[in-house]
């Protein structure tokens, strides 16, 4: 059988009811596999998404957790005046352990970092020994060891 003769016996095929029914149940038995395996996998891809977001749902609140540690570790004092050669410290510890009467004492190795805040409209000398950073307010800016 050539094309043309198989092109017309297939037109004639498709005019009879019974053909036209019989490929429409194979086509939308294949579609509605195809469905089934696309729904599955849409709902498996759900899943995955829901499991991901319940993850970073926990590790924002981890972060917040650990962020909200790190600023218990660091204390801001405001409105001291700078004196000269003034040891940072040692005023520092005795700010917090005598004026605040901290307990137990803080100790010189348990402070991290000092930074002065420092006003913009003030004439302040630039200290080597400590970060500084410019603020509205004069302030020292003490950050203790987590241990």
């Amino acid at each position: 059988m050539d094309n043309a003769a198989f092109a017309k016996a297939l037109s004639a095929a498709l005019l009879d009811p019974q053909v036209r029914s019989s490929i429409g149940g194979i086509v939308a038995e294949s579609i509605k596999q195809e469905l089934v395996a696309l729904r599955a996998e849409v709902k498996q891809k759900n899943a995955i998404i829901d499991q991901l977001k319940r993850r970073v749902d926990d590790l924002e609140s981890t972060n917040d957790d650990l962020e909200q540690y790190q600023r218990r570790n660091s204390l801001r004092i405001s409105g001291l005046l700078e004196e000269d050669n003034e040891d940072t410290f040692q005023r520092s510890l005795c700010v917090i352990n005598e004026t605040m009467k901290v307990e137990p004492p803080i100790q010189e190795q348990d402070i991290d970092r000092l930074s002065l805040f420092i006003d913009s409209k003030l004439d302040f000398k630039l200290r080597p020994d400590l970060d500084i950073f410019n603020e509205d307010i004069e302030s020292l800016f003490i950050e203790l060891s987590a241990s």
